[in-house]
């Protein structure tokens, strides 16, 4: 039997770790907004309670946002995974609006965290970053029809939904909020090909740290390490 060992791919990574110093603070006001909505179970709530979150408030907010979509959606169908997303996204385009009685835990969570970005973040960043919350909630749903199929993808297919899978450039366009910067600026292609390494180098990395559970729970046919044992044989 075939071993195949995973490299640490951060051994030599050249720069250092900078922790903004209001990070315990602001993490934990995070944590305990997300916990008051009991929408994980006892199991998943203790693994989310050992996850560490670097960035300011909305920022936390955020990764718990995709921490929870990523949770409810993993084991879910098409038409239920696709009725999530829409939950999330109508919660996202109107953040004014109450939430449905009923309705996934979800569309509350993504209101209540836009809500509090669009105290401080301008119109066309807003709408970059709801461009791209599409993109990734669809590739969900797109992720859940494959996983209805059993369809396994080539290598080149599931890059291609997993660079929306990954949740990237939902995270760069977040990145930008409260800064003014140029269209121009933001298209060039150096930073768009800066943004795709950074993508791919994302997916490798999350994909070799979650391999062990998603192969566990039976959900490993979006991840590179099944995708690529597949396409080879191994």
């Amino acid at each position: 039997m075939s071993v195949i060992r995973l490299p640490d791919t951060m051994l030599r990574w050249p720069f250092p770790r900078r922790i903004n110093p209001f990070y315990p603070e602001v993490a934990e006001e995070s944590a305990s907004w997300l916990r008051s909505f009991h929408a994980f179970s006892p199991a998943a709530q203790r693994a989310y309670d050992r996850c560490d979150f670097e960035e300011y408030r909305s920022s936390c907010d955020l990764m718990n946002l995709f921490f929870l979509f990523d949770d409810i959606t993993d084991l879910l169908d098409e038409l239920d995974a696709s009725i999530v997303a829409e939950a999330s996204m109508d919660a996202l385009m109107h953040p004014d609006r109450a939430r449905p009685e009923g309705e996934s835990v979800i569309g509350e969570v993504t209101r209540q965290f836009w809500s509090r970005v669009c105290q401080y973040a301008n119109l066309a960043a807003r709408r970059m970053f709801e461009e791209q919350w599409l993109l990734y909630i669809n590739g969900v749903v797109e992720q859940a029809r494959d996983r209805d199929r059993h369809r396994v993808r080539t290598v080149e297919e599931h890059m291609a939904i997993r660079r929306r899978t990954v949740g990237a450039e939902p995270s760069y366009a977040f990145a930008m909020l409260a800064k003014e910067l140029p269209t121009e600026l933001v298209n060039h292609p150096l930073l768009v090909s800066l943004r795709a390494s950074v993508t791919d180098m994302l997916i490798y990395d999350n994909d070799m740290v979650s391999y062990e559970k998603e192969q566990a729970a039976g959900d490993d046919l979006h991840n590179i390490l099944t995708i690529v044992m597949e396409e080879r044989r191994l």
